[in-house]
């Protein structure tokens, strides 16, 4: 698929529909003042580990969500990215039962950010969601439908590809593929967190979806990763902390060529909550904070989450988290990536 590809789907939400989503603090931010530091765009590497750092049983349980990941994108891209229910729905099926865990996983004494974001980025993500709708599917004899399919290989591909971010030796042939130039659309993505089914204790939460731009948000596979694994991240958070079920993701454009991503939800004790969270006490907030320092060329993630370029308050019983991150520009030529636009659902 060439970059020239024609971008179609739902229409765009005004500006003004987003902002109204927004913090106070955030919408009086001067997205021009958040520097970006770096000479060359961020690929999405290093902050990952060696599989090697956890223990051989963990070593054992990885591998075992991640093969039958694995299995299921082979056979997708040797459909060469066609969507033929009759056939994925097989692999989804076999895929299942490997795909159940025993987490968490053990953290090791004085466990690294990095460890323990690869740990809690494996046993949620793009897994959680994925489990919560692909378990009631097979325990039904019922055929999966065109839709169904089409979000599971989301999920599925998504959980293969911040698994091998996560995990830089995971998978070292994908690994270099991952790394390729190639444009990832707004768009695509969009349809993604739309559509994606997460599920907390109480029940279904909805995700409602807001954006107001077009274009490309990554250079490649690998820098996806890394922003799925911010988004995933705080989406899984705010299921959990929502107290009405529902969850806002705005996608909105801001100066310089900076693209905000918030997400925010009713609180169910909004008093017990301070104004301004420490990122460190958090970990969907850490991370959010390590990537977007490292995105940004900052200092580190104190740097990222002091001077705004992400946060996390609360304001009139909502909180929200957000994060930003350089547009991508391409050139005349460039491909545009199909892995995240696994058809319409």
């Amino acid at each position: 698929m060439k970059f020239a590809c024609k971008l179609t789907g739902q229409p765009l939400q005004w500006l003004a529909v987003v902002t109204r989503q927004l913090p106070a603090v955030l919408r009086a931010l001067d997205s021009r003042t958040l520097r970006n530091y770096r000479s060359s765009r961020y690929d999405g590497s290093g902050y990952s580990i060696s599989l090697s750092q956890l223990s051989p049983a963990d070593q054992d349980q990885v591998r075992r969500i991640y093969a039958a990941l694995r299995d299921v994108s082979v056979m997708w891209h040797h459909l060469e990215g066609e969507v033929r229910p009759e056939l994925l729905e097989g692999s989804l099926r076999q895929a299942e039962p490997n795909l159940r865990t025993d987490f968490p996983l053990h953290l090791p004494p004085a466990a690294s950010s990095p460890l323990c974001s690869a740990l809690h980025d494996t046993s949620e993500g793009a897994l959680r969601p994925l489990l919560s709708l692909l378990q009631p599917l097979c325990a039904s004899p019922e055929p999966f439908s065109r839709s169904d399919v089409v979000r599971c290989l989301r999920l599925v591909l998504d959980q293969a590809k911040m698994m091998r971010n996560a995990f830089h030796d995971l998978d070292l042939p994908f690994h270099k593929a991952d790394e390729r130039r190639i444009a990832h659309s707004i768009h695509a993505s969009f349809l993604k967190w739309r559509d994606t089914p997460w599920r907390a204790a109480g029940g279904p939460v909805h995700i409602e979806g807001l954006r107001d731009c077009e274009g490309y948000l990554s250079c490649s596979c690998s820098e996806t990763a890394a922003i799925d694994r911010v988004v995933y991240s705080l989406l899984g958070r705010a299921v959990d902390l929502t107290a009405d079920r529902q969850v806002t993701l705005a996608i909105d454009s801001v100066p310089d060529q900076l693209i905000c991503w918030t997400i925010s939800f009713a609180h169910e004790q909004p008093d017990q909550l301070s104004t301004w969270l420490d990122c460190s006490s958090d970990a969907s907030l850490q991370t959010t904070a390590e990537l977007v320092a490292r995105c940004f060329g900052l200092g580190g993630p104190e740097q990222a989450f002091g001077q705004r370029y992400c946060g996390c308050c609360t304001e009139d019983g909502r909180q929200s988290s957000w994060f930003h991150w350089p547009r991508f520009l391409p050139c005349p030529g460039d491909e545009c990536c199909g892995c995240l636009d696994a058809g319409e659902v």
